[in-house]
This record gives structure tokens, sequence and C-alpha cells, in this order.
């Protein structure tokens, strides 16, 4: 699994959509395994959206207070990190 940007700038208010790759041992994702979602601080961002589709996983954001933050998505063992600032 990788993510499309691994940095994001979000302006406080708005939202964002993070994109990720998703990539099994046989090349083709499993929509069968559920997609996982983990804000490190919920008070700078909220997930308003997530989809999981073949090959790849979006998940959108909310900037709801200036400052920093991890993102993690996590689907079947695989995971990946998108780092969000909000202005």
């Amino acid at each position: 699994m990788k993510a499309k940007k691994a940095k994001v700038t979000v302006k406080k208010g708005k939202k964002n959509t993070l994109k990720f790759t998703v990539i099994a041992k046989n090349k083709k994702a499993k929509t069968t395994d559920k997609m996982k979602v983990t804000v490190k601080n919920k008070k700078i961002v909220s997930v308003t959206k997530k989809t999981l589709k073949k090959g790849s996983a979006s998940v959108t954001i909310k900037a709801k207070k200036k400052g920093s933050t991890k993102v993690t998505v996590k689907v079947g063992r695989k995971s990946a990190k998108v780092t969000v600032k909000v202005k």
C-alpha cells in the first residue's frame, strides 16, 4: 500500500481527499478486506468519508484546527501514512 502524496496541506474548514494505491501480492486488491483509518490528533482533522475500491483507497478529511497530524490507512495487513498540515 502506498500513499499518492506523503504530505498534504489543507486550509482550516476545508476538505481534502487523500488517495492510496492498494496492491496485494497477486497485484489485485481484495475488496473484501476492511479499511481502517486512524487519525493521530482528531482535534486537527476528522474523517468524513472513506472508500475502498479494487486497487485504490481514498479518505476524505476535514480540517478543523491549525496544526499537524498523521492519518494512517490500513487495508488488510498493509498500511500507509500521510502527514496533514492545517493552515
